[in-house]
């Protein structure tokens, strides 16, 4: 097995965890962030398929959409990964919050070029600071 199918297989473990609630290190969601039967379904079903295939989320509005997601990402994270997340204009705030609330600090929303240059251009002063160096980043 190579490293990049080792790696899969074990956020799609940590992924399992998270849905049957049994995860070996305390999880710190607070108790707003609780996932439903259904989510905690769909979590094990995202756990067998994304080591083969990766996965598409589509659902209705209002299904749980960004909180599957935020878990998926907490355990790429969780397992020394790094996620790149591209959201529509105006769900910045809805993303970042849903993150925080699942235990993930997302950088702040990149919305520009010039947000992106500005990023490299303070990291030149001080190292591993702003979103080149955060595991997740929001686009």
């Amino acid at each position: 097995m190579n490293d990049r199918t080792r790696f899969w297989t074990d956020v799609s473990q940590t992924i399992e965890a998270i849905a049957r609630q049994d995860h070996p290190a305390p999880l710190p969601f607070p108790d707003r962030w609780q996932l439903s039967a259904g989510q905690r379904a769909s979590l094990i079903a995202i756990a067998k398929r994304l080591p083969q295939n990766g996965i598409v989320i589509a659902d209705e509005v209002g299904m749980g959409k960004t909180r599957l997601a935020a878990a998926v990402i907490r355990a790429v994270i969780e397992n020394k990964g790094r996620v790149a997340v591209v959201i529509p204009p105006g769900l910045g705030f809805q993303w970042s919050d849903e993150l925080r609330d699942a235990g993930v600090q997302p950088s702040d929303l990149v919305r520009s070029l010039s947000n992106y240059l500005l990023a490299w251009s303070e990291r030149e002063h001080e190292p591993n600071t702003g979103w080149p160096s955060r595991s997740v980043v929001l686009i």
